[in-house]
């Protein structure tokens, strides 16, 4: 039922058919870059009808968040900013890393050289974030002040996994912008759904393009698995029962999937999975006649 609930609060509040007859208070939480752009579009859309988007910032992403607030529209997410003892944004790097293996740059690395450096850059980022998530849980004027504001969702990126814990304690329905090799590998048909940062292949490939495909899969599912057990403390502690950040991210209400059946190939959706694939195009040119 939760789920249900979900689905159709986030489509009143998307909905473009209908006037802002009851406003909501939506909670965002994400990384900087392309992730928090993302997010962005979305709020641009939910502010439009009236609703009111507020997103925790931790110190170190503050300027590079701000920077994308760059319209009048756009400035009126609130920014709730926080300070932690770290400097610069580990999030970009890896962003600048996964740029160059979509360029084809990982050709230059072995197959452990390269599930190396994976392992140590996403090591660091989930080293950043939990310094940050544990900064936020321990600050109770501010954890307080979101619980008063009564928000009616929080939507998240995947890799922003504080969001989970964030939504698991003030008790309000989690949506996770999850593209599908982040928040469903397991439901990733592994030999025919390309890995993003690894490969570059369409998802039509040959027997050994498959085999590589399923090796990095593999291997991703693999270094996920052990980086969220890093993670497993510092969500029981913040929730104050046992519970692991993967059963979190499987017990979210909904995944907004930021992908379209024309773009990937077919592979399974649960009930409370919604497409949502070109949703930041704000302007669409009709086709040449020709």
């Amino acid at each position: 039922m939760a789920a249900v609930r979900s689905v159709l609060l986030l489509l009143f509040l998307c909905s473009s058919l209908a006037g802002p007859a009851q406003t909501a208070k939506v909670l965002m939480m994400g990384p900087s870059g392309s992730h928090w752009l993302n997010l962005v579009y979305l709020a641009e859309g939910l502010i439009r009808r009236g609703h009111e988007v507020v997103s925790p910032v931790p110190s170190n992403l503050y300027e590079s968040q701000l920077k994308a607030l760059n319209s009048p529209i756009r400035l009126k997410i609130q920014l709730e900013k926080y300070q932690v003892p770290l400097e610069g944004d580990v999030f970009d790097r890896i962003m600048q890393l996964q740029v160059r293996f979509a360029l084809g740059d990982a050709e230059e690395f072995s197959a452990f050289g390269f599930a190396k450096m994976i392992y140590d850059s996403f090591g660091d980022a989930m080293n950043f974030g939990r310094v940050e998530c544990d900064v936020l849980l321990q600050n109770r004027e501010l954890m307080s002040r979101l619980k008063g504001m009564n928000f009616d969702i929080v939507i998240v990126d995947p890799v922003a996994f504080c969001g989970y814990i964030v939504a698991r304690a003030l008790k309000v329905p989690l949506a996770i912008m999850g593209a599908p090799a982040i928040a469903t590998a397991a439901l990733s048909r592994a030999t025919q759904v390309p890995v993003p940062i690894a490969t570059y292949y369409c998802h039509r490939t040959g027997f050994l393009q498959s085999l590589k495909n399923l090796a990095n899969h593999v291997m991703m599912d693999i270094i996920t698995s052990l980086m969220f057990r890093n993670i497993d403390s510092l969500v029981s502690r913040g929730l104050g029962y046992q519970v692991t950040l993967e059963e979190l991210s499987a017990e979210a209400d909904l995944f907004l999937m930021r992908e379209d059946s024309i773009v990937y190939p077919p592979h399974p959706l649960m009930p409370n999975m919604v497409q949502i694939g070109g949703y930041h195009v704000q302007t669409v040119n009709p086709l040449a006649k020709d």
